[in-house]
């Protein structure tokens, strides 16, 4: 079901008015900006997670400007779908929407389903999500061969989001799972079958 509201989100979504589809969201120039600040205000957070910044500077940054741009969500994680007895009832907090890489919305799930419970990376729910997304057709073989990458990448904009609220404990947690991430890349890579 997750899948499916990306899916029918798609196919409703095509030529949106009132948004300039040229000039999409970039996670990497988020990343730069914010990188830059930490750099300078928390040397020591920033040399922590530099195995990852290096790692999306050699895999991500030069390709991202390439990815299919599509209208996304924006915040899709599990805490902004509204189930009920019948499947999905709502999906909430919109204030994010407009035109990114067509990945945005799948790799934000799936990054949010892995920092809630790591395991949840390699166990089903994860697993036929990107199936039913593979299957779907909708998605081009370029994202797909960098969703690991662009769900790294997506990291960052949660750190950044910790440290304004001056939270050190997610801080912690969020730097650690960026670091599970990048040393478990591989493997998930091929759980996901990309």
């Amino acid at each position: 079901m997750l899948a499916d509201f990306l899916i029918d989100l798609r196919g409703k979504s095509e030529n949106v008015p009132l948004f300039d589809r040229s000039q999409p969201f970039s996670i990497v120039s988020f990343n730069r900006d914010f990188l830059a600040k930490i750099r300078s205000r928390e040397p020591q957070l920033y040399e922590h997670v530099r195995p990852a910044i290096d790692f999306l500077d050699q895999k991500f940054v030069n390709v991202h400007d390439d990815l299919p741009v599509r209208f996304c969500h924006g915040d899709y994680h599990p805490l902004n779908v509204i189930w009920s007895d019948k499947g999905i009832n709502a999906v909430i907090d919109w204030e994010f929407l407009g035109y990114k890489p067509e990945i945005y919305d799948i790799a934000m799930m799936i990054g949010c389903l892995g920092m809630e419970k790591p395991q949840s990376l390699t166990e089903d729910l994860v697993f036929e999500f990107v199936k039913r997304l593979k299957e779907s057709g909708l998605i081009a073989e370029i994202s797909w061969f960098h969703l690991f990458e662009f769900i790294l990448a997506l990291r960052f904009a949660w750190l950044s989001d910790w440290l304004k609220r001056s939270d050190p404990e997610m801080i912690d947690l969020e730097t650690v799972y960026i670091q599970l991430l990048l040393d478990n890349r591989e493997i998930l890579k091929r759980s996901w079958g990309i």
